[in-house]
């Protein structure tokens, strides 16, 4: 061995452990300090915008689904049995349905009438009924109605009139421009295409419209009295109507309304002095609450013909019950029923100057003994059923009784062979 190979592995051995002592040295006086430089500070800047995220469009591949998901995440519950999935959809779940059949986003009408008994919906939505369903519908049946059509209107308005002589509807509420009588409501745009016979079939209920509670021959002009400053206002829903719908849904009344039973001069034009609670005559009927002594004759006209006159002498027979009533000698009409004594002299206003007895009738007979065909002088034809007990009502005798038969009866019963009338 060389002296030269063994100086140098002396020399590496020495710079192998005086790198030993640095790193030991380094270790027991902990790291070096590092020097601190200053940075600046950064201007500060414009907040930064942040990305647009890109739109996320999903891709429609199969049909869309024809009714709100939302509560029908179980696809299968429908499209196993009611309706079944088609072959090629066979061992797909749930979680790929939407994946590929996007939810309908237009809205779905809703039903426009009460669902209610009308669950055949085949019987007005078939191709030959009054609204056939739309051709992208063909071949549902009517249990899939109810599956998309889930909502139902509130409430159908109601017909303001009876629709048994007015069926066609479009006669009156046409469009605008070829409406008959412009106050009459028009269809809106949403009815657009529809029939006279679609008509009832949702709006099926029809208002009770009030009758005319007096008679039209010569009250043609109904604003005379129901203007907004006459006597009888048309109420605030009746605002904008004209004459010429009145007619169209007020048919004058079926009941014969009753003539006045007076004459209506003078005192008697205020009806109210005596029809109201507590007065002489019988108060007003419940439906007539509310109107005014000007609103009377508007509807009721006085009687053509004047009650007849009272066929006695009024003074001494103030008390008419005493023989017009239901145990008296004559019993009042149907028509009179209530009505009491004060109102007699109201209607029957004059009297007849009755005839006076000429004799005393305490010691006579009846007075049909005498008084017919066969005795002494028949009856007018105005007293035929007339009663002997109903004579002296009317008949008083006379105040001067004639004279005493200065002599005896017997055998002297034919006077005129003694007193014989002079010529």
């Amino acid at each position: 061995m060389s002296f030269l190979p063994r100086l140098t592995w002396h020399r590496t051995a020495i710079i192998i452990l005086v790198a030993l002592l640095i790193t030991l040295a380094l270790v027991a006086c902990g790291p070096l300090p590092i020097p601190v430089v200053a940075t600046p500070t950064p201007e500060p800047t414009a907040t930064p915008i942040p990305p647009t995220p890109t739109p996320v469009i999903q891709v429609q591949v199969g049909p869309r689904v024809p009714h709100a998901t939302e509560g029908r995440g179980d696809c299968l519950a429908c499209h196993l049995s009611m309706w079944p999935m088609p072959a090629s959809h066979e061992g797909r779940e749930n979680k790929t349905c939407l994946a590929c059949h996007i939810a309908q986003s237009a809205q779905i009408p809703v039903v426009a009438h009460r669902a209610k008994g009308r669950e055949t919906c085949s019987a007005c939505h078939a191709p030959n009924q009054i609204a056939p369903l739309p051709a992208d519908h063909s071949g549902r049946s009517d249990k899939t109605c109810a599956m998309c059509h889930n909502k139902v209107i509130a409430s159908v308005p109601a017909v303001a009139h009876d629709t048994q002589s007015k069926t066609t509807c479009s006669a009156c509420h046409a469009k605008p421009a070829a409406a008959p009588i412009s106050s009459v409501p028009v269809l809106p745009a949403s009815h657009k295409e529809r029939t006279d016979k679609m008509c009832t079939a949702c709006h099926e209920a029809a208002l009770t419209v009030p009758q005319i509670g007096h008679k039209t021959p010569g009250r043609e002009k109904c604003d005379t009295c129901h203007a907004a400053k006459a006597m009888s206002p048309l109420p605030s829903s009746h605002g904008r109507r004209s004459e010429q719908t009145c007619a169209m849904c007020h048919s004058p009344s079926t009941v014969a309304i009753p003539a006045i039973a007076h004459t209506t001069g003078g005192v008697r034009r205020a009806c109210s002095g005596c029809h109201t609670e507590g007065k002489m005559a019988n108060a007003l009927p419940v439906t007539h609450k509310g109107r005014a002594d000007t609103m009377c004759l508007a509807c009721h006209d006085p009687m053509v013909v004047k009650p007849p006159a009272v066929a006695h002498l009024v003074k001494g027979h103030e008390s008419c019950a005493d023989c017009h009533s239901a145990k008296g000698v004559v019993l009042l009409p149907v028509s009179h029923k209530n009505r009491t004594g004060i109102t007699c002299v109201i209607c029957h206003e004059s009297e007849i100057a009755v005839p006076s007895a000429p004799h005393s009738v305490a010691d006579k007979p009846g007075c049909s003994a005498c008084h017919s065909a066969k005795v002494l002088k028949v009856l007018p034809v105005t007293h035929v059923k007339r009663t002997d007990a109903m004579c002296t009502m009317c008949h008083s005798p006379i105040a001067t009784m004639p004279a005493l038969i200065p002599h005896k009866l017997e055998g002297r019963q034919d006077c005129t062979m003694c007193h014989t009338v002079k010529k």
